[in-house]
């Protein structure tokens, strides 16, 4: 049972060889959007499993209560997982977890720092989604942990809103904040999306938009069968929601 109270921390299989590398992050949140984008990443390019994130705080999305998974039988604690690829230089962070008390995210924010630390990591790039609340063609907006990378990021077809915008809630933000208090760079890029159920539509606009950011060629063949897939099934529930930005309007 100790195992299961440890403090959150980061098991690594092996250590690969990078060079100054991102970290690209995809977790659950709104639409699975960055989830879903970073899977189809990680298939693209062949990245390779190399570390698990554990924390006593991640808990089943579904059911908010500590659990165990099954995995071909097998039981094992709830974990996120680290990816890399040394062909294009860098780590992908994915999982369905995140934290369960507002103490626990900055637990897990502190602990990927030191990863990033160990690894001498020069951009952060975390990808979610924008939920509002009705379907259409995803705009992808961009949020920047410094004012001098706008112009930059602004050529890949990504939208700075003006004025006062947010929530940017979870490890999203989060982590862009851990990038602007370093010298380590931030993105955080989120097409919008109805909310209420698995976005591959608008997962693949932010994967388009971090493969022109990081200089990755990708094929879309794969994610554009499971958009067809996912909007047959969806689209009778999807279309007796309450229309308009109020039915869910943050960002994760």
């Amino acid at each position: 049972m100790k195992d299961l109270l440890d403090e959150i921390r980061i098991t690594y299989e092996k250590e690969p060889e990078l060079s100054e590398p991102t970290l690209l992050v995809g977790l659950s949140g709104v639409g699975n959007v960055g989830l879903i984008a970073a899977h189809h990443l990680i298939r693209n390019i062949g990245a390779e499993r190399f570390g698990d994130v554990y924390s006593p705080f991640f808990i089943h999305p579904l059911a908010p209560v500590p659990a165990i998974m099954s995995v071909d039988g097998v039981v094992e604690p709830m974990k996120d997982e680290l990816y890399y690829s040394e062909e294009e230089n860098l780590i992908i962070l994915i999982g369905y977890y995140q934290g369960s008390t507002p103490e626990s995210y900055y637990r897990l924010v502190e602990e990927i720092g030191k990863m990033c630390q160990k690894f001498k990591v020069k951009l952060i790039l975390t990808l979610g989604g924008y939920g509002i609340g009705t379907r259409g063609t995803p705009t992808v907006y961009s949020v920047v942990s410094r004012s001098e990378l706008i112009e930059t990021i602004a050529a890949h077809d990504v939208i700075f809103q003006s004025g006062l915008n947010g929530p940017i809630a979870g490890m999203s933000g989060l982590l862009i904040k851990l990038a602007a208090d370093t010298d380590i760079d931030g993105i955080f890029l989120a097409a919008t999306t109805e909310g209420s159920y698995p976005d591959p539509r608008a997962a693949k606009e932010v994967m388009l938009r971090a493969a022109s950011i990081l200089n990755i060629k990708i094929n879309t063949d794969e994610i554009d069968g499971e958009i067809k897939m996912i909007e047959e099934a969806f689209q009778p529930q999807a279309e007796e929601r309450p229309q308009g930005r109020d039915y869910l309007s943050y960002i994760n």
